[in-house]
C-alpha cells in the first residue's frame, strides 16, 4: 500500500482560491502570481493592496494603473 502526498507548494495549491487563499500566502509567493496574472509594479505593494489586485484581476476586472513616482511632466 502507498500513500500519497501532495508536494505541490501552497501557492499551487490556493491559486484559484480567492482572497481567502491569497491571504495566507506570503508576499513573494503573491508577487509570482501578480506576475503570473500580468500585473506590474507590486515589489512596492503592501501584501492586502497586492490581494486585492489580484483578486480583481482574477475576477475578470482591471486594475488600474499605478503613477509613476518622479518629476511632474
Amino acid at each position: 500500500m502507498t500513500d500519497t502526498i501532495s508536494t505541490a507548494p501552497p501557492s499551487k495549491q490556493a491559486k484559484g482560491g480567492g482572497a481567502g487563499g491569497l491571504s495566507t500566502m506570503l508576499l513573494p509567493e503573491l508577487r509570482k502570481i501578480a506576475h503570473d496574472v500580468g500585473l506590474t509594479g507590486v515589489s512596492g505593494m503592501k501584501k492586502g493592496d497586492l490581494i486585492s489586485a489580484i483578486a480583481t484581476v482574477q475576477s475578470g476586472g482591471q486594475v488600474p494603473a499605478r503613477p509613476r513616482r518622479g518629476r511632474p511632466a
